[in-house]
Parts: structure tokens; C-alpha cells; sequence
């Protein structure tokens, strides 16, 4: 069954939200090739190579995830809240690298004075909050969930 575009065309423009709410990984950064980056380093400081095909089978899973694999992948020890720290603790420490997606400050503009804005993304708070102050976004947001 196909939906009638005229349909769902009128449907949205009579739509009117009462808050936007953005995930921030993906929709407002780019974040998978410093996450990749990340990860990269913290395997070779360990004397192994984490490669790409390592990261994309870790790619949605969170953090926990990536450490667990580079254990069981490379047989070298992890403590899953230690490493998990240190990656995020790396990532922040990398922020300036990334780059706003096109088109996030226009939605962002154009949500301004007509409904509440929050951040929702499943990546720690601290590394939200470093991000939205990497752009100096902090105040467009009513709330930041992690």
C-alpha cells in the first residue's frame, strides 16, 4: 500500500510541533571518523590495529561494546568503565576536529522563538556538553538528555 504524497504533503503542513528535540551523533556532527580516530589510538597504544571493519561492526552498539570487542579481537585486558572513560575522555579531548553538519544551524534558527529545542543522544553527558560548547550551542537548547 502506497501513501498518497499529496496526502501526507497536506498532512505536514498543517503539523505543528510543540518541541524539537536533535540527536547529536549522526543528525548535528559527523562524529563516526573521530570516534573511529579514537578508537584507532587506544588499539595501537596496545600494540594492535583496529581497522575499519572493526569499527563498522561496533557502529550503534556504544562504547561498552567497542571495548569488549577489541578485548575478545586482540586478547589484550579491559576494564569496560576504565576504557570506556578513556575513549570518551580522547574524544572530548579531539572535539575542535569536528565539523557541524550541514543545515543544523538553519534548523536551529529556524526553531528559535517557535518551540523548545533539547538535545536527546545516548553518548555520556560530558561529551554532549562538549560538543554543543565546541559550537557555542549550549544556550539554544532547554534540555540536553544523555
Amino acid at each position: 500500500m502506497s501513501a498518497d504524497f499529496s496526502t501526507i504533503s497536506r498532512s505536514l503542513q498543517s503539523f505543528t510541533p510543540s518541541a524539537l528535540v536533535l540527536d547529536m551523533d549522526g543528525l548535528m556532527v559527523d562524529s563516526e571518523p573521530l570516534w573511529f580516530e579514537v578508537e584507532r589510538d587506544f588499539a595501537h597504544a596496545r600494540g594492535h590495529r583496529w581497522t575499519e571493519a572493526h569499527a563498522q561492526r561496533c557502529v550503534g552498539r556504544g562504547l561498552a561494546a567497542v571495548i569488549v570487542t577489541m578485548g575478545e579481537t586482540f586478547g589484550f585486558p579491559v576494564e569496560v568503565a576504565r576504557d570506556t572513560g578513556a575513549l570518551v575522555e580522547s574524544f572530548i579531548a579531539r572535539v575542535e576536529q569536528l565539523a557541524l553538519k550541514p543545515g543544523c544551524l538553519a534548523l536551529l534558527d529556524a526553531a528559535e522563538g517557535h518551540v523548545p529545542v533539547a538535545v536527546a543522544s545516548s553518548s555520556p553527558l560530558r561529551l554532549i556538553e562538549a560538543v554543543l560548547r565546541r559550537f557555542a550551542l549550549t544556550p539554544r537548547f532547554r534540555a540536553v538528555i544523555s
